[in-house]
């Protein structure tokens, strides 16, 4: 069985199958030939403007307008940051009280570590409170304690709202 993005479950056609795969395929090519390194300066440099900006800019490219779910977003945010190999990317892994969407961290705790949790909002004023729930749940959550735990002091955190081909950001 396959979970829909509309939230309905149901099995998938062999055309179903082989339309998921050809668009697996051509994001996945999209995002190995995408020069991120714009989006982790902007992240180390807690530049919300420029993050907001860089995917923003992806979504319009890239979105349909029958895929605006958490889900989506999620993957489309994970499958760009893996591609920009200088963090390690985690997603949904158990951390504090909790799992947070991505996990970014370097492979040295030296380094750092950013904790991005996403919302959809379903309205454009709506964002930025969904960002804030978004910080909120971090903390509340305590997503930060494996990071800690590992020996990470060096940590961001990032609540990231959606709507529709619009991303916003706050630190």
């Amino acid at each position: 069985m396959w979970q829909g993005v509309h939230g309905s479950a149901g099995e998938i056609s062999g055309d179903q199958f082989v339309n998921k795969r050809t668009v697996l395929a051509w994001f996945d090519k999209k995002v190995r030939n995408l020069e991120c390194s714009e989006l982790l300066s902007a992240l180390e440099k807690r530049n919300c403007g420029k993050i907001e900006e860089f995917i923003s800019t992806q979504l319009l490219d890239t979105i349909s307008f029958y895929d605006y779910a958490e889900n989506y977003y999620h993957g489309f945010l994970a499958g760009i940051l893996k591609g920009a190999g200088k963090y390690i990317v985690l997603s949904n892994r158990e951390s504090g009280t909790g799992r947070p969407d991505i996990l970014l961290k370097t492979p040295s705790v030296r380094g750092e570590a950013i904790i991005l949790e996403l919302k959809v909002s379903d309205s454009f004023q709506g964002m930025e409170q969904k960002c804030y729930d978004a910080l909120k749940q971090i903390g509340e959550m305590d997503y930060e304690a494996g990071l800690r735990t590992e020996g990470y002091n060096n940590i961001k955190k990032y609540g990231v709202s959606f709507y529709r081909k619009e991303c916003m950001v706050r630190k």
